[in-house]
């Protein structure tokens, strides 16, 4: 059960660092401008034989706020059936800021098992401040390299069958996602790295790409 909750811990924290943007943010590396919107899609390998396919939507009401809400759908590897679900959203708030785009973000996800008799739930709440700088490459391209600190707090339970009772236990750890963008006016696919202090996970690898309408 320790290693299911950790493998829980490591899934649902990449399905809620995926980054999103707001006007002329820059700082979480996506090129979502005031106004428009993203369909968003991206694979990650958070290690111990995890992969996570996540689907969200971004919009940007044309403030210094923007929101993205998210599913992801995570895989434990070859001889194990159970399917990992998490849902999450996040929100920034894009700072006045010359030069650099610089903003704080705030971050809420749940997730839980299929086909679990433990009954495995967790809520994480990632806050963070994202930074990043856009550079123009060529007519209408851009690379974006951008990083984010973060602080994590979780809550797990689950039911303990022996004991005839349900068991929660809350954590926090301190965490680092890093990534470089490459965008036009209608695209961008980014990769990204993300870890954290929570004890046994590993460095997660990501790809991912959105389109802007």
């Amino acid at each position: 059960m320790r290693n299911t909750m950790r493998m829980g811990a490591v899934a649902a924290f990449v399905a809620l660092a995926l980054p999103a943007a707001a006007s002329a943010q820059v700082c979480v590396g996506e090129p979502v401008g005031a106004g428009q919107s993203a369909i968003q899609f991206g694979v990650g390998f958070p290690g111990n034989d995890l992969t996570g396919y996540t689907g969200s939507v971004r919009t940007n009401p044309g403030g210094p706020l923007s929101y993205e809400a998210g599913y992801t759908y995570t895989t434990f590897g070859e001889g194990i059936d159970q399917k990992m679900h998490t849902i999450a959203a996040q929100a920034e708030y894009e700072l006045p800021v010359q030069q650099l785009g610089m903003c704080p973000a705030a971050g809420l996800g749940w997730s839980t098992m299929s086909d679990d008799p433990s009954n495995l739930s967790m809520w994480s709440v990632p806050i963070g401040l994202g930074v990043g700088h856009e550079i123009p490459v060529g007519s209408g391209f851009s690379l974006t390299p951008h990083i984010m600190p973060m602080f994590v707090w979780q809550r797990v339970s689950f039911e303990e069958p022996l004991l005839g009772e349900t068991i929660s236990g809350s954590d926090s750890a301190f965490g680092f996602l890093g990534g470089l963008t490459f965008g036009t006016e209608a695209v961008f696919v980014a990769a990204r790295a993300t870890m954290t202090t929570f004890e046994g996970d590993d460095t997660s690898f990501s790809i991912e790409g959105g389109f802007l309408f």
